[in-house]
């Protein structure tokens, strides 16, 4: 059986039509991996923005607020303004409060403690299984116990 190639016919389609031979299983591989590379200027635009969101303090962020991060600076780009000029009032202190934007610091908010909350359950759960108990941080970082005093 050979393979035809129709002037209509997609890249991946005819790729899909070699896969299905069976014939060409490393061939089938590279193709794949090739084909699912991405590439052009929004995938060295991302890149370049997630270069100046992580920063030595932002290296722990969940991948949602950076997948979050990159909707915000997509949508502002799109529509060619800056959060600024999007919610800006003319009177910081007697102009009303855009209520969406209200809400969703509120939920976005909640769903941070729930998921912190949720990380210290999981810490704790696995303290107690490995029997082991990590120092409580309080706001002083000057008064961390050192290694000997460390129960594990």
């Amino acid at each position: 059986m050979d393979i035809l190639i129709s002037d209509d016919a997609d890249l991946d389609t005819w790729w899909n039509s070699v896969f299905k031979l069976q014939r060409y299983p490393s061939v089938e591989k590279v193709v794949t991996a090739c084909l699912s590379i991405f590439s052009g200027p929004r995938v060295e635009q991302s890149f370049s923005i997630m270069n100046h969101i992580i920063t030595a303090k932002t290296s722990s962020l969940n991948t949602k607020t950076y997948e979050a991060i990159l909707c915000v600076k997509y949508m502002l780009l799109a529509q060619n303004t800056t959060a600024i000029k999007l919610y800006s009032r003319a009177d910081a202190v007697f102009s009303p409060v855009d209520l969406s934007l209200a809400w969703h610091f509120q939920t976005a908010f909640s769903r941070y403690r729930k998921c912190m909350r949720q990380k210290e359950t999981e810490a704790a759960e696995k303290e107690e299984k490995i029997g082991c108990k990590r120092p409580h941080i309080t706001g002083n970082l000057t008064s961390l116990p050192n290694k000997k005093q460390r129960k594990c």
